[in-house]
C-alpha cells in the first residue's frame, strides 16, 4: 500500500494545478503547462510497467549515461575548442547565461557511473570503460560551469553515505578511483583556465549579482502569491507577472516558489508533498530491499532525485521538460522494487 502514496500525492498535486488552469491569466500557456504536468504523471505511474526487472532498469541507465556521454563530447567540443557563449539559445550543448544545463543530466548520469563501477569493479576492460566514463563526465560537469549543480551532488552523496553507509560498502579501492578521477577532472579545470583563460569565455558574472537577482524573483513571486494566495495567476504565469522587472527572467529559479505564485497556497503545498512523498518512498524502497547489487542501484537513483531537487531550488533545470522527463522515469521506476532476481545478491 505504501508505494501508491506518491501516486496519491501526485493527484492531489495535479487538482491546484488544473484549478490554476481554469482560472489562469494566460490559459493557453498554463493548459500547455498542465499538460506536460499530466504526461510526467502518465510516465510515474506507468514506466514501473516497462522496466519491471533490475536488468531491464540497468539497460535503461546504460542508454541514458550513452546520451550523456554523447552531450558530453559535444558540449566539451564547444566549451573548449569554439569557445561558443550563447545569450538566447538554451541547450545542453553550450554554455547559456553562465553555465550550461547539461549539469542537470549529469547528476544523474555520474551517480549511475558510481554503481556499474562498483558492480563490474573486478571485470578490468568493463573497469577502464567505466572510469573513462566517469572522468568525461566529471570533467563535462566542472565545464558546464554550474556551481550549483557541483555543490547539490556533492551534498547528495554526502547525505545518501551518512544515512546508507552502513547498509552497503564500496571498499576503498573503489573510494580511491572515485577521489582520484575529481582530482583529474579539477586539475583539467585549472590547466585551461591557465592557458586559455576561463574569462576569455565571457560569461563570468559577479556571483552576488546572481544570488540577488534570484531574492528578487522570489520576492515578486510572493507578491504575486499574496494577490492571488488560493488559485495563484496560472501555470507557467511567471513571465508576465515578472515582465516588467528590471531584472526579468522567464521562470522563479526555484520550482516550489514558483509553484506558490502559479497555482496559489494548495500548488505549493502538494508539490513539496509529491517531492517529499518520492523521497521518502524511495529511502524505504531502499531499506527494505536485500539484494545488495539491486540496494546499490536504488543507492545511485536516489542519489541523482535528491540533487536534481535540490537543484531545482536555486535554478529552473525542472521547467525544461527533458530534465523533468529524466526525473520522473527515475523516481517511477524507484518506486517499487524489481520483480525478479536477475543477479545474485
Amino acid at each position: 500500500k505504501r508505494r501508491f502514496i506518491p501516486t496519491f500525492c501526485f493527484l492531489m498535486f495535479l487538482i491546484p494545478l488544473a484549478i490554476a488552469t481554469f482560472l489562469s491569466i494566460d490559459q493557453e500557456q498554463s493548459l500547455v503547462q498542465l499538460r506536460l504536468f499530466l504526461s510526467y504523471f502518465v510516465i510515474f505511474v506507468s514506466i514501473r510497467t516497462i522496466f519491471p526487472t533490475l536488468k531491464s532498469k540497468e539497460l535503461l541507465t546504460t542508454y541514458y549515461l550513452l546520451l550523456t556521454t554523447i552531450l558530453s563530447f559535444i558540449s566539451l567540443y564547444n566549451i573548449l575548442i569554439r569557445h561558443y557563449v550563447s545569450l538566447k539559445d538554451l541547450s545542453f550543448l553550450w554554455v547559456y547565461f553562465g553555465h550550461n544545463h547539461l549539469s542537470a543530466l549529469l547528476i544523474f548520469a555520474i551517480p549511475f557511473c558510481l554503481y556499474f563501477l562498483s558492480i563490474y569493479w573486478k571485470t578490468i576492460k568493463v573497469r577502464i570503460l567505466i572510469l573513462a566514463i566517469s572522468i568525461l563526465l566529471l570533467t563535462s560537469l566542472l565545464f558546464t560551469f554550474s556551481i550549483g549543480a557541483m555543490i547539490m551532488l556533492a551534498i547528495s552523496i554526502s547525505v545518501v553515505w551518512f544515512i546508507f553507509n552502513k547498509t552497503v560498502s564500496l571498499g576503498k579501492s573503489f573510494l580511491i578511483v572515485f577521489f582520484i578521477t575529481i582530482i583529474f577532472s579539477l586539475t583539467s579545470l585549472f590547466v585551461f583556465s591557465m592557458t586559455k583563460g576561463i574569462k576569455d569565455l565571457n560569461f563570468w558574472k559577479n556571483p552576488t549579482t546572481n544570488i540577488t537577482g534570484r531574492f528578487t524573483y522570489w520576492q515578486i513571486a510572493f507578491d504575486n502569491f499574496v494577490q492571488k494566495p488560493f488559485t495563484g495567476s496560472g501555470l507557467d504565469t511567471f513571465r508576465i507577472v515578472n515582465k516588467n522587472s528590471k531584472n526579468f527572467s522567464t521562470y522563479t529559479h526555484n520550482f516550489f516558489i514558483q509553484m506558490l505564485s502559479d497555482s496559489g497556497i494548495f500548488g505549493f503545498v502538494t508539490s513539496i508533498s509529491l517531492i517529499g512523498a518520492v523521497l521518502w518512498h524511495g529511502y524505504n524502497t531502499i531499506k527494505t530491499t536485500s539484494a545488495k547489487r539491486e540496494r546499490l542501484f536504488y543507492l545511485s537513483l536516489i542519489v541523482g532525485l535528491i540533487s536534481s531537487t535540490l537543484l531545482a531550488t536555486i535554478d529552473f533545470d525542472w521547467h525544461l521538460p527533458t530534465v523533468f522527463l529524466f526525473f520522473w522515469i527515475f523516481a517511477g521506476i524507484l518506486s517499487v522494487r524489481s520483480e525478479s532476481k536477475d543477479y545474485a545478491n
